[in-house]
């Protein structure tokens, strides 16, 4: 866990607002990306999911227990919601087969469906790892699909300079998941 996350956790538990404030707005686009990969493009679900997620994690943050990062303990309160809303759909189906398989808690992954699982999570860590300006750049050209000229007029820049940030944002990317596949001992 890095010095800014501890010291903005330290600083929320004391009650400080803008320091939840800047923990939701460090996390919330990757979470919602993690919750949205499980929910299967359900967008109008993941962002109630997404939004209990937060809300859990406020109300037990005197439990974060800093032996992991902040980031990951998220997206182990996320996992146990959206196993919730598997469940619920289920109930909600009178236990149809066809919403059971889509739970990941109750089907057995094969393992292909492993190791793309295990990529995309190396992938959404990555991007948790690299610069704010970066990751919100290949945030809205590859998960928004925004075209340069969409994402230069976003972030006020010229096509070139957009261009120019993208390639270095891709650079940085790079270095960050080949780091972790590298630590986690698995190339993908």
């Amino acid at each position: 866990m890095g010095v800014k996350e501890k010291f903005l956790i330290n600083q929320a538990l004391t009650g400080e607002k803008s320091a939840y404030e800047k923990l939701f707005t460090e996390y919330a686009d990757l979470l919602y990306v993690f919750i949205l990969h499980y929910i299967k493009g359900h967008r109008e679900d993941a962002k109630d999911l997404w939004q209990e997620t937060f809300i859990v994690a406020f109300e037990n943050l005197h439990k974060f227990n800093a032996q992991s990062n902040f980031f990951t303990w998220l997206c182990g309160i996320a996992r146990n919601k959206v196993s919730d809303y598997f469940r619920n759909k289920v109930k909600e189906e009178n236990n149809k087969k066809d919403l059971l398989l889509q739970s990941f808690e109750y089907t057995a992954i094969p393992e292909n469906q492993f190791v793309e699982d295990s990529k995309k999570l190396v992938v959404i860590e990555s991007l948790a790892q690299i610069n704010d300006k970066y990751r919100m750049l290949l945030i809205q050209k590859y998960i928004d699909n925004k075209s340069i000229e969409e994402i230069s007029k976003n972030i006020n820049k010229t096509y070139k300079a957009t261009e120019s940030l993208l390639c270095r944002a891709r650079h940085a990317f790079v270095k960050t998941y080949t780091n972790n596949t590298n630590k986690y001992g698995k190339s993908y």
